[in-house]
């Protein structure tokens, strides 16, 4: 375990000194093609694109379905049809598909969609993918995209109705998700036109801006090491359940479905479901056999609703108070180029410091940022002179 932290934090230090490690959606694929109609970094016509790739963090603000312009409409319409294959492209920097985000950012990615008339508010926003930690690929979905040069994949529903709709792309950064607070949510999202002969409604949903807390499993989490649970396998996804117009969707199913471990007998949200709505009344009857992920869901909900307290989790560990502010005194590794810092004890606690430095100088909902008060950090100091060298040794 020592190793393997010692090994992540050190490429979390390479990549921590990249200031401007945001991202934003600036174009979506459809099925393999580009649809891009703007330039590098430029929001496409049918992207509601931010003001800037700056995170949301206040849970509770509007920003957080759709980002600062989110409620207001573009021109254009992403032509889609059911079961469509879509991938929102990210960007920060550089050329297109090779800096999508720092690869410090791990976390989940999950996307949403909701009736274009609603104009992101309400209980309208139905989950359609969830991806966190994938233990058969050993990586986090981050991870996966910005190996996919910036792409990740969602499904389009499969026999979701002809019309106007927008879907949410949002990325959760976690790498100071260990504070309440502390992670970072990318919310992007684009207008699309649905095609097709699909034949059923969207169900009724939830309303993004507040349904994650501070409590909710998922939203705080450590990613670097616990002594008593594992950062990655037993990572939680928050989310309701992904929906794909063909079953039932319940704004609390248990996480079954989603990658990451459940604790037992919790769900998220008020123990809701809705059946698929057809177009058609003659199809309003029909339902397809549950099938046996869906049978322990259903047994898990109900579960949670004899016990719908939270299980307990162990306590994370927080950054002492001496370094939650390393911008107030010198800049850690202005005296020499190899000296540790006298204000850090070891590696970990420096690069903590650090993304504490970051983490208090960004913008709380959308806008530039400014990190120059976190002035230079030495944190790779720290690390054991043979771990440096085969790290040298690995990018040459």
């Amino acid at each position: 375990m020592v190793a393997k932290t010692a090994v992540y934090f050190a490429a979390l230090a390479a990549a921590a000194h990249s200031v401007a490690a945001h991202t934003i959606v600036t174009s979506v694929w459809v099925n393999g093609k580009d649809t891009a109609d703007a330039g590098v970094g430029v929001g496409s016509s049918y992207m509601r694109t931010p003001s800037s790739n700056s995170p949301v963090k206040d849970l509770t603000l509007p920003n957080r379905a759709c980002n600062d312009r989110g409620t207001s409409p573009v021109s254009g319409f992403l032509k889609v049809a059911p079961g469509d294959v879509i991938e929102p492209e990210w960007w920060h920097f550089g050329a297109r598909g090779e800096d999508p985000i720092a690869t410090s950012h791990v976390g989940p990615i999950e996307s949403w969609i909701s009736p274009y008339d609603a104009n992101t508010k309400g209980d309208v926003w139905v989950q359609i993918s969830s991806e966190a930690y994938d233990k058969d690929s050993s990586q986090w979905a981050v991870e996966k995209m910005i190996a996919n040069k910036g792409r990740n994949e969602v499904v389009l529903p499969k026999d979701l109705a002809p019309g106007k709709y927008i879907v949410q792309f949002n990325l959760y950064g976690m790498h100071e998700a260990q504070n309440v607070g502390g992670g970072q949510w990318y919310p992007n999202c684009a207008q699309v036109e649905m095609t097709g002969s699909g034949s059923t409604k969207l169900p009724s949903g939830v309303a993004v801006s507040g349904f994650y807390t501070g409590s909710t499993p998922g939203v705080v989490w450590n990613i670097y090491y616990s002594s008593t649970y594992d950062p990655k396998l037993d990572y939680i996804a928050p989310g309701t359940g992904v929906w794909d117009s063909l079953s039932t969707y319940s704004t609390d199913v248990c996480h079954e479905k989603v990658y990451g471990l459940a604790p037992a007998g919790y769900c998220q949200g008020g123990h809701n479901s809705t059946a698929p709505v057809k177009t058609s009344a003659a199809a309003t009857t029909s339902k397809a056999p549950a099938t046996t992920s869906e049978a322990a869901s259903s047994s898990a909900v109900a579960s949670s609703a004899t016990n719908p307290r939270l299980p307990t989790r162990p306590p994370l560990p927080a950054v002492p108070s001496s370094l939650a502010d390393p911008s107030s005194a010198p800049a850690a590794g202005t005296t020499t180029s190899s000296a540790p810092d006298s204000r850090y004890t070891d590696y970990n606690s420096c690069m903590r410091a650090y993304n504490k430095c970051l983490d208090r100088h960004q913008p709380k909902n959308g806008g530039a940022a400014d990190f120059s008060s976190c002035g230079s950090f030495n944190c790779q100091s720290y690390q054991p002179m043979a771990t440096r060298s085969a790290r040298h040794a690995a990018r040459h």
